[in-house]
């Protein structure tokens, strides 16, 4: 018996027009602690982000260049779901006809530990979501 399964929810992104001003609202007023910044260059430019957290919820506030009208700010930008056996879980999910949006997974350092192999599909709203497991 495979032990792939989704254990919960890895984090929320959403797209903020103001990084700093974000940052004082949710680490300021409602009590998120800062993890830590960082820029990511894509294709439209330089998307700036930081991670945050309360007890166990933690936001991915990402402030993107202007290249898609939309995108707006407040509205999130993605669920990330913590997962076992990621191959395992893509397997399943592709059984069930979920497309997704890149051929392969792609690595990212984890800002709370460890590297994160990830991947992002849809869901029936269009909805963004990613698949990440800690390895």
């Amino acid at each position: 018996m495979s032990d792939s399964k989704i254990n919960g929810l890895e984090h929320i992104g959403t797209m903020v027009s103001d990084l700093e001003k974000s940052k004082e609202f949710y680490c300021g007023i409602l009590g998120f602690e800062f993890i830590e910044d960082f820029d990511v260059e894509i294709p439209a430019g330089i998307l700036k982000t930081s991670w945050i957290k309360k007890d166990n919820v933690v936001l991915h506030l990402e402030e993107f260049p202007e290249f898609d009208t939309t995108l707006k700010a407040g509205l999130f930008h993605h669920i990330c779901l913590n997962v076992n056996n990621i191959s395992d879980v893509i397997e399943q999910l592709k059984a069930n006809g979920v497309k997704f949006e890149a051929e392969s997974t792609f690595m990212l350092y984890d800002t709370l530990g460890g590297n994160l192999e990830c991947i992002f599909f849809k869901g029936p709203d269009s909805e963004l979501i990613e698949l990440c497991e800690h390895c």
